[in-house]
């Protein structure tokens, strides 16, 4: 009987092992991108002619055991805002009016574990650790579900409906500088590989996800100026922003491509350049001037953390110096009126344990950038 059972066991495993799918594709410099931005001639146009609105602030309030160190990753959901520090063991989450739900301390379920990455996926929790291989889930509201021990390394990872993504390394002898995306279902049960080849910039070798619009899976094979695609289970290249040469952080929502690239030529102690670039425009435009007596503060010195329901996602610390020193001398636009009681009543609020704050925004088309 047992032999029985173990020949069923390693039947199904040769199974699963040979029944998913493989793609191979070569990463060609000579294919041209869906989208193309040459970093030297977009237009900077000032607020007059591009602005922004804030949908929202929040400020993370704090309580007893609730006191969050420098940020690392913040996440929107309907209902919730999901934050991780610097400690890399806690997951705080926040209702949409910055009070503390719940607290996520990953080593009561392993004291092995660390959060190297987490993502909020419909009513689940997903957080890694790809040092030690382990994948948690947990409800929504923080209640633990499971913990998995991984079997393979992966630099990066997302959750859509088809399933669970990681992207690696996967160097070989054969295939040099190969990067491997593995695809599972929910129940982690591998559904198909994807292994890209380039020859490129061997040197900066780090893949990684970039997060995209709905369903998209959006990558880098390197820190360098292109994106790619998955679609139909064919790779893309997405977008190529010609003169720069890497790409820290990328996302578009509500029309506009954001972006922090080093630029080609730059040179050491020269600021990132911060890109908000209109599709499809036979002319790129980016907003970058940001005034000191304003809220594009939040934008200057704010770190983006993606999008949310078509809307970009940042936070900020209020105790940044230059955001105090800029508060008495601030001016109001016409189209932040209706954000300014909601800041004021922060302000009034920060503290030495309340001083983070989530901005939900968007960029604005003025009619100028559609004559």
């Amino acid at each position: 009987m047992k032999t029985l059972y173990l020949s069923l066991v390693l039947f199904f495993a040769l199974i699963n092992a040979f029944g998913q799918e493989r793609y191979y594709f070569d990463i060609s410099e000579k294919e041209k991108a869906f989208h193309k931005i040459n970093l030297y001639e977009t237009k900077i146009f000032n607020e007059a002619d591009l602005t922004f609105e804030i949908q929202s602030l929040t400020l993370l309030q704090s309580r007893r055991g609730y006191q969050v160190n420098s940020i690392r990753k913040v996440r929107m959901s309907d209902a919730l805002i999901y934050v991780t520090d610097i400690s890399n063991t806690n997951l705080f989450i926040y209702d949409l009016q910055g009070k503390a739900q719940n607290k996520i301390d990953i080593t009561r379920f392993d004291e092995r574990a660390w959060i190297t990455d987490f993502t909020v996926y419909k009513d689940t929790i997903y957080i890694v650790d790809n040092k030690s291989l382990f994948l948690f889930k947990f409800t929504a509201q923080g209640d633990f579900l499971s913990r998995e021990l991984l079997s393979f390394n992966f630099e990066d990872f997302i959750v859509n409906t088809e399933g669970l993504h990681f992207i690696c390394k996967h160097e070989t002898s054969r295939r040099n500088n190969t990067v491997r995306i593995n695809v599972f279902d929910h129940s982690l049960n591998l559904l198909k590989q994807y292994f890209l080849t380039s020859r490129t910039n061997d040197s900066i070798f780090r893949p990684r996800f970039f997060l995209g619009m709905d369903e998209e899976v959006l990558f880098s094979v390197y820190l360098n100026n292109e994106v790619y695609k998955i679609r139909n289970n064919t790779v893309l290249k997405f977008l190529r922003i010609d003169y720069a040469k890497m790409i820290y952080s990328y996302a578009h929502a509500n029309g506009f491509h954001f972006f922090l690239v080093v630029g080609e030529n730059m040179i050491p102690g020269d600021p990132l350049w911060r890109c908000y670039v209109k599709n499809d425009t036979a002319e790129n435009v980016r907003f970058e001037i940001f005034r000191s007596d304003d809220l594009s503060l939040f934008l200057s010195n704010g770190m983006d953390c993606g999008t949310h329901q078509d809307k970009f996602v940042s936070y900020l610390d209020f105790n940044s110096p230059i955001f105090l020193r800029s508060i008495p001398d601030m001016k109001w636009n016409a189209e932040h009126e209706s954000i300014k009681k909601d800041f004021f009543q922060i302000v009034e609020k920060i503290n030495k344990n309340q001083h983070h704050m989530v901005v939900l925004y968007k960029i604005v088309n003025n009619s100028i950038l559609t004559d």
